[in-house]
């Protein structure tokens, strides 16, 4: 008996590859600029820390307005 694949992405998988994007190109290409334009460890910690806590605004004000407006479209529906 063999097992075939689906030919379809589910919501997880596509969730998993787009974070596996954002951080591949975000994490490795920033790092070292942000690391020698702060100085120091402790600033650059703590810028990280405070663009961290911006995009977990932005992420939470995504999720309030999908659930305000269920209809597809993303941000054209929102504005």
């Amino acid at each position: 008996m063999t097992i075939t694949p689906r030919k379809e992405l589910s919501m997880f998988d596509s969730t998993c590859i787009i974070v596996g994007i954002i951080i591949g190109a975000g994490i490795y290409e920033t790092a070292p600029t942000v690391a020698a334009s702060m100085g120091s460890g402790f600033w650059a910690v703590g810028i990280w820390l405070i663009g961290g806590f911006i995009a977990l605004t932005g992420a939470l004000n995504y999720a309030e307005l999908a659930t305000a407006y269920p209809q597809q479209g993303g941000d054209y529906q929102y504005l």
